[in-house]
């Protein structure tokens, strides 16, 4: 296995440009610096994304320009690294701090042997954060460390009643876990990624309504594009296109 380099930005890919919490709608004034007001904090993670799946690190499509942007808008780490190259000791090491070797959880089957002192949800809580969680969780992380916690799944969201929801369920869990030959059946605002990105939107406006005056952390756990994959029916699978014959150095992507 090799160790899954990542561009240090929150937040993920072009599949964000039908906005991000209604904070990123085009250019805006920049507020005014309040002393010792703490920072809003919202942090993106994806699954098993590549560095070098964008075209700013060299990737031949433009497949995520809002990334890009925000690499070029913020600060960007290009010689970021995760702890571990799976799953659970890697993002477990994320919030402690600390390497899977310290924590004791080195693989994706052990997350209860996850050892610490204190870690990030913690500080933030001592610090009188409000504090969020939407996506994939796959950590020893409870819905007791939150104030609002909505999870999903790689296969769905769980406990759904929404007929369009549980068939959306239903049609992932027929990809066996890996893939679909056939266009998913579902429009984009159907699919995971932009049904976190909607919950996470619409935790922060309860929480402006309600006229919160805290910091907010939200942490918003994008399960894609870790398979199963799956592709819309607008776009042609690559292996059917000309411009296939050019990436064959990244075919494993």
């Amino acid at each position: 296995m090799f160790r899954r380099k990542h561009i240090a930005v929150l937040s993920i890919s072009g599949l964000l440009t039908v906005s991000l919490f209604g904070f990123i709608k085009g250019p805006s004034p920049k507020p005014k610096p309040q002393a010792n007001k703490p920072p809003n904090i919202i942090l993106v993670i994806v699954d098993q994304w590549r560095a070098d799946a964008t075209k700013r690190e060299g990737f031949k499509l433009n497949t995520t320009p809002f990334l890009d942007s925000l690499a070029g808008d913020g600060t960007r780490f290009n010689k970021a690294y995760c702890a571990a190259p799976i799953c659970a000791p890697s993002r477990i090491s994320m919030f402690t701090g600390r390497f899977p070797s310290a924590t004791h959880t080195r693989s994706n089957f052990n997350i209860a042997d996850a050892s610490y002192q204190t870690d990030l949800v913690g500080v933030l809580k001592s610090k009188d954060y409000t504090t969020g969680f939407v996506g994939k969780n796959h950590t020893y992380l409870t819905p007791q460390m939150f104030d609002f916690w909505h999870n999903y799944d790689h296969l769905g969201e769980p406990k759904v009643t929404d007929p369009q929801k549980l068939a959306m369920n239903k049609f992932l869990g027929s990809t066996n876990f890996y893939m679909s030959e056939k266009p998913a059946p579902f429009p984009a605002s159907m699919q995971q990624p932009s049904r976190i990105i909607k919950t996470g939107e619409e935790w922060l406006t309860s929480q402006k309504t309600a006229g919160s005056t805290k910091p907010f952390f939200l942490y918003l756990s994008i399960p894609e594009p870790h398979n199963p994959y799956r592709y819309q029916s607008h776009i042609i699978p690559c292996s059917r296109r000309r411009i296939c014959r050019s990436l064959r150095p990244a075919q494993h992507l």
